[in-house]
């Protein structure tokens, strides 16, 4: 079964992103992040299932991830499909030009709850493409 999010985010963010992804399920989503790949070999097929599958991807920009080959591969998947959500958690972090257009919100802990206004245009994106309400 497919997951309602999928997150993009650079290896060394994942204690921040860790705390979005725990609030994200729970407030009701199901998410997908590569925390429990394994071995090399099921990385390339499990990353490229679960993206097309989500309803909507979640990429985190910070100074790590936009030097980031997987990020901006996924975020262009992403963005072609339809489903990005740009967010990143330092507002000096500056997303790839391809990127720069749209509007990515600032979330400096990594907290969604309690909801604050750019956490609240977030979960507002993340609803409107999954079909789903926050609980």
């Amino acid at each position: 079964m497919a997951s309602d999010l999928f997150v993009s985010y650079a290896r060394e963010d994942s204690d921040l992103v860790s705390v979005m992804v725990d609030d994200l399920h729970r407030l009701g989503w199901s998410v997908w992040w590569d925390d429990r790949l394994r071995s090399a070999a099921e990385f390339d097929d499990a990353i490229e299932r679960e993206l097309d599958a989500a309803s909507c991807v979640v990429v985190v920009w910070s100074r790590s991830s936009v030097a980031s080959g997987w990020v901006r591969a996924e975020a262009s998947s992403a963005n072609d499909q339809g489903k990005l959500v740009p967010v990143r958690f330092e507002s000096d972090v500056v997303p790839p030009l391809r990127f720069r257009q749209l509007n990515t919100v600032t979330l400096p802990s990594g907290h969604l709850m309690p909801a604050t206004s750019a956490s609240h245009r977030v979960l507002r994106e993340i609803a409107r493409l999954t079909g789903k309400q926050p609980d």
